[in-house]
């Protein structure tokens, strides 16, 4: 009797090895210009902002819970107060009215968003007009 036949594994391309590293993902996270992408990359932003503004809240909350100093001195307190509000105010608040903005400007100004190889072309080359 004869055996059956070995099936051989795919093989993969180089280029599509590449695309699963973690450095070509941010690569293209990075050089994109998929308006969606880039709103999620915004909020991923104000939200990491948002993460380290906590550090200082949390230490800024701890402080008056009992009378007199704990652990910082007033000056340390009011730094750390100031650098809570303006990572607060420039880093957790602005991505989002920036999202925002960038969103309604790609949508006004009647960008369709990237190409996908497969799809239908949009535009002067055919599709459905827009």
């Amino acid at each position: 009797m004869t055996e059956a036949p070995q099936l051989s594994q795919p093989t993969v391309p180089a280029h599509h090895a590449l695309r699963n590293t973690l450095g070509a993902a941010l690569l293209r996270w990075a050089s994109t210009t998929d308006q969606k992408v880039i709103g999620r990359l915004y909020m991923v932003t104000a939200f990491c902002f948002f993460l380290l503004a906590g550090l200082p809240a949390l230490a800024i909350r701890a402080e008056p819970a009992l009378p007199g100093l704990q652990f910082m001195n007033e000056q340390t307190y009011n730094q750390l107060f100031t650098i809570h509000g303006t990572i607060m105010c420039r880093g957790m608040t602005c991505p989002p009215g920036c999202r925002t903005a960038a969103q309604v400007a790609a949508v006004r100004s009647g960008y369709p968003g990237p190409r996908r190889s497969g799809g239908v072309q949009r535009g002067a080359q055919g599709g459905d007009g827009l």
